[in-house]
């Protein structure tokens, strides 16, 4: 594997850690938003938990 090739990878693989984070930190905050609800007795429309 070439320095390109090895850069492009350890991007992309930096990209899929940060986009983690973002999806962990976003399922979080709906998670705080849902419970929220339940204890208004709100049901969000999606899919029943």
């Amino acid at each position: 594997m070439d320095k390109e090739e090895k850069t492009i990878n350890i991007l992309q693989d930096l990209n899929n850690k940060k986009n983690r984070v973002i999806d962990t930190t976003i399922f979080w905050k709906l998670k705080q938003v849902w419970s929220l609800m339940d204890s208004n007795n709100i049901r969000p429309a999606g899919p029943p938990r």
